[in-house]
């Protein structure tokens, strides 16, 4: 059993004559948080997209607790992923949203695990309510919860904090608080390294596809 959660190697990524992933390298354990940083274009979304099998590398490798992400169904049934797309359906309530998935994971006490959820986001008022009505805070906060609905052992975020008020960051920097102290592993793309400094991650800084900075745990 491999040591690390997830491990990339030469990891490239082209589009056409673009590089957007150049030779990254890098390793996580299990357990471990991983904040990756960097100016927009700088190449976290699709560093995460490739984690997490959307996009296969041009070059290189990725393991995700020791399989292909791109190969394995079971490596991707392990990790939860929130991109900037919340993957929500605006006419379905907040709770009806959370049951789908739930089905698609194949899970048979949905009801209730969205039902959980729902609580820990705050968001019990409005499990009624259509997505679309939901605001930009409350669309992030479900959107989380459909990514841990399956309690996965790796989340993936990319920009979880952005444009949400200090309750919902606050939530936010709960579950990834929570995730760490019941030893799940977490890459996240911030700009907000405030509310992560104190569950001292790693760190990963990229510049134009490249790393230019990497910085162990505390």
């Amino acid at each position: 059993m491999s040591a690390s959660a997830v491990e990339a190697r030469g990891l490239s990524k082209f589009f056409g004559a673009k590089v957007a992933l150049e030779e990254v390298s890098f390793s996580l354990a299990r357990g471990g948080i991983l904040a990756l940083l960097g100016h927009n274009g700088s190449g976290k979304s699709t560093l995460l997209q490739t984690l997490a099998g959307i996009l296969s590398p041009s070059e290189g490798r990725v393991h995700i607790f020791g399989e292909n992400p791109v190969e394995s169904e079971a490596a991707r049934a392990r990790f939860g992923f929130m991109g900037h797309s919340s993957l929500l359906y605006g006419d379905f309530s907040g709770v009806e949203n959370l049951e789908f998935y739930a089905r698609l994971h194949g899970l048979r006490d949905g009801t209730a695990r969205a039902s959980r959820w729902l609580d820990y986001f705050q968001l019990a008022h409005a499990a009624r309510y259509r997505a679309r009505a939901y605001s930009q805070g409350m669309r992030q906060r479900l959107s989380l919860a459909r990514a841990v609905l399956h309690d996965p052992d790796l989340l993936l975020l990319d920009e979880p904090f952005a444009g949400l008020d200090d309750v919902s960051s606050g939530l936010v920097a709960k579950l990834l608080a929570d995730f760490r102290t019941a030893g799940r592993t977490v890459i996240v793309s911030t700009h907000q390294t405030a509310h992560i400094d104190p569950l001292a991650p790693q760190y990963l800084r990229l510049t134009q596809g490249r790393v230019d900075r990497e910085r162990p745990a505390s």
